[in-house]
């Protein structure tokens, strides 16, 4: 009897915790710094290389469903002067591969490195924006 209540005592705070216990998500999850390149081509020989030197403080959070996660990976200051954050909830896969079929396209490289790009078109041009971030400690 007295197992029975140790072992069910060990379930009930594991399910309480703020991660949920088993998720391959789990790994990816936390705080990160980000860092924002635009990249873009127009041909013949016209291209432009911006890597912005502000940080962007975000996170990666477990998703609304089983397979997704949320990112906050930007913020802006929008039309009406309030500061607005960027965030997406994305499908990622067991080996942390966006499986979103729009934007962005990316992956984790690792458990502490992710890397993600809006790739974008216009006047006869195409690139994108590419996200990098490193998880904090």
């Amino acid at each position: 009897m007295k197992k029975v209540m140790v072992i069910s005592l060990v379930l009930i705070v594991a399910l309480l915790c703020e991660k949920i216990p088993f998720d391959y998500r789990n790994k990816y999850v936390g705080d990160y710094i980000f860092t924002k390149r635009y990249h873009f081509f127009y041909p013949p020989n016209n291209t432009i290389d911006t890597t912005y030197s502000d940080v962007i403080e975000g996170y990666v959070r477990h998703g609304k469903e089983s397979n997704q996660i949320e990112l906050y990976y930007d913020n802006y200051i929008n039309s009406f002067g309030e500061n607005e954050k960027s965030i997406i909830q994305v499908i990622v896969t067991r080996t942390g591969v966006f499986e979103n079929y729009s934007n962005p396209s990316g992956k984790f490289i690792n458990s502490t490195n992710i890397e993600f790009t809006f790739p974008s078109k216009a006047l006869g041009g195409i690139g994108g924006t590419t996200y990098t971030g490193i998880k904090k400690n």
